[in-house]
């Protein structure tokens, strides 16, 4: 610190938090508390007025087959569109006019990234 005066460094504003963690710990539950929309873990629904889609009626639907998921991650593709499902993401449907392949990167943890592949499509 003893350098900061002679190039001309201010520390206006700066302070030291020692032996607040306390404090700070029931401050920050507290705010979770309060706002616990935005700190849910949850999903969120959008509540705004009805979104629509126009399609151009002489374009046809483009279909392509999905791609093949390595029998590695299987399970775990499935148990992922389980979830979306369940959290009403996604839904099953037997038979679509629009289809696009899937793609599935494992994050660092070891879950799977559902992620669509539109620029085979769109």
């Amino acid at each position: 610190r003893e350098w900061f005066e002679p190039l001309k460094i201010r520390l206006a504003g700066i302070h030291e938090t020692r032996g607040e963690r306390e404090q700070t710990q029931d401050d920050v539950r507290h705010l979770e508390e309060e706002f616990r929309d935005v700190f849910s873990t949850e999903l969120g629904k959008y509540k705004g007025t009805p979104i629509t889609f126009s399609l151009d009626p002489n374009i046809a639907p483009i279909r392509l087959k999905p791609r093949r998921v390595p029998f590695a991650i299987r399970p775990k593709v499935e148990e992922q569109l389980d979830k979306l499902i369940k959290q009403g993401i996604s839904e099953p449907v037997d038979h679509a006019k629009w289809e696009t392949p899937i793609v599935t990167p494992i994050k660092p943890d070891g879950s799977i990234r559902i992620c669509a592949d539109y620029k085979t499509t769109l």
